[in-house]
């Protein structure tokens, strides 16, 4: 995407990148000046720049939980001691796999 492109979005009201980068330096969207910050930085200080393209960074996306809830009971006999203990862990994982999908989710900056 080039830069009068954002320009033209941002002109519209249309929805606009968050991150994006530039001559290797990142930029995040300011909603406050209608403009790209980054490090003391604005995109659209200089218009000589106005073809030149800029890389979308792609936004960070939800970390979807293990939905298949998984319970000993569901084991069909016969099941032998090494399966059951196949299962256990199993189960183990995948909880613990929710537990730190939520972590991350919660703690997410």
């Amino acid at each position: 995407m080039k830069i009068i492109d954002l320009l033209n979005k941002i002109a519209n009201g249309e929805e606009v990148p968050e991150i994006i980068k530039y001559n290797n330096f990142i930029y995040k969207y300011n909603k406050d000046i209608c403009d790209y910050d980054g490090d003391d930085l604005y995109l659209f200080d200089n218009t000589d720049k106005l073809n030149e393209e800029v890389e979308i960074i792609e936004e960070d996306k939800k970390i979807e939980k293990i939905k298949d809830i998984l319970h000993i009971d569901d084991l069909i006999p016969p099941v032998d001691e090494n399966m059951y203990k196949i299962w256990q862990q199993t189960i183990k994982n995948h909880n613990k796999i929710n537990e730190i999908i939520d972590y991350l989710m919660e703690n997410k900056q």
